[in-house]
């Protein structure tokens, strides 16, 4: 049979959509093929399994996070609280883009234990997060407070994004103390939680 041609980043596209819409674990590669307008042994001409496909997806992701929203911390031309807005605003383009809310962090929960491969480039790229929100924390913050509040606030995040799963789109939902997300019309934002733990005294910090 020959070889169906497909553009590749369309195939990344696609698959994004369907591993977010069904998660990896409920996704087949018969699902991603048709998506792509594909048979799906044609599907594996690019890619050999379903897993090599992820780790494309998520090799993918991150650079695009890389360039789109991590990079911000290194221009000086912004302050640190520009800085913090721009990954939020960047951050809810991604987060808000389906229901399905973030990708990486349903994909942890979901490889957790037993897909190593996968696991391990998830947690690289919540320990850039991590280390990109520290880097522009620590201009207000001594390193090690700013080292507990940036990971504070991506729990925050990620705890307020499984919640609106849970609730629907339609409910309310903030976390205390830090209001990771509040709603404004039908949309979610991510930033009030970045500019309070920017502008707070940090009790948390102080309790510990």
């Amino acid at each position: 049979m020959p070889k169906q041609k497909v553009n590749e980043k369309h195939l990344i596209d696609q698959a994004i959509r369907v591993f977010r819409r069904k998660g990896y674990n409920n996704t087949k590669m018969e699902d991603i093929a048709q998506a792509c307008g594909l048979l799906k042994g044609s599907l594996y001409h690019y890619y050999s399994s379903k897993e090599a496909l992820m780790i494309a997806v998520i090799e993918h992701m991150h650079k695009y996070y890389q360039k789109m929203g991590f990079l911000v911390r290194d221009d000086t031309s912004l302050s640190g609280q520009q800085k913090l807005q721009a990954i939020a605003e960047f951050a809810e383009e991604q987060f808000f883009a389906s229901e399905s809310g973030c990708l990486f962090g349903n994909l942890a929960l979901e490889t957790f234990g037993n897909e190593a491969a996968l696991s391990a480039l998830v947690k690289l790229f919540f320990a850039e997060w991590r280390d990109t929100l520290t880097h522009i924390f620590a201009e207000r913050y001594p390193l090690d407070e700013a080292q507990i509040i940036a990971l504070d606030t991506i729990a925050d995040i990620e705890g307020a994004i499984m919640m609106m799963r849970i609730l629907t789109a339609t409910a309310h939902y903030s976390t205390a103390p830090t209001n990771a997300c509040y709603k404004n019309g039908n949309k979610y934002h991510v930033y009030r939680n970045y500019r309070n733990t920017w502008h707070a005294q940090s009790t948390t910090i102080r309790r510990r």
